[in-house]
């Protein structure tokens, strides 16, 4: 699994931006049967590049609960949903979704969010158990979505 990522992204298919994360780092994420809040933090603001990618998951958990409060409340180990990490997704990148997300910005309507887009495939239960290894494929979709400038699914 950890192989078919690698060269997955050897061959220039994931964005640029996850080569800044050192290997032990991508390595303890992509091991993760239950993402943490801190390996989730990390993972997004080394590819925002507001953190360093030597700094460990606890400084990423302070840093994003100090930068958004809406997590202020969570520990860097405590699980995270679906729903949760589409909603940290939406916030670090400032996407304004569309009308329900804009009147009740949350996990579910982030997931719904990111799903029209189609960076989440599969599963958009928010209240699913979110894999290390599903976090990585969403982001690398979200952020290669962004670049091409998706708007979302097809009317």
């Amino acid at each position: 699994m950890l192989l078919c990522m690698l060269v997955l992204l050897a061959a220039g298919v994931g964005p640029a931006v996850l080569w800044g994360q050192s290997a032990a780092s991508m390595d303890s994420i992509l091991d993760q049967d239950m993402l943490t809040f801190g390996a989730a933090s990390y993972l997004l603001l080394v590819a925002q590049g507001d953190i360093e990618d030597n700094a460990d998951f606890a400084q990423a958990a302070e840093l994003m609960a100090d930068t958004h409060s809406v997590f202020s409340d969570k520990d860097a180990e405590a699980a995270l949903t679906l729903g949760e990490y589409s909603f940290l997704i939406m916030k670090i990148y400032d996407r304004s979704g569309g009308l329900m997300y804009r009147f009740f910005p949350g996990p579910r309507y982030a997931v719904r969010e990111l799903s029209f887009i189609e960076a989440i495939q599969g599963s958009t239960y928010p209240n699913s158990p979110l894999t290390g290894e599903r976090a990585v494929r969403i982001l690398e979709r979200f952020l290669t979505l962004s670049q091409d400038g998706n708007t979302g699914g097809e009317v």
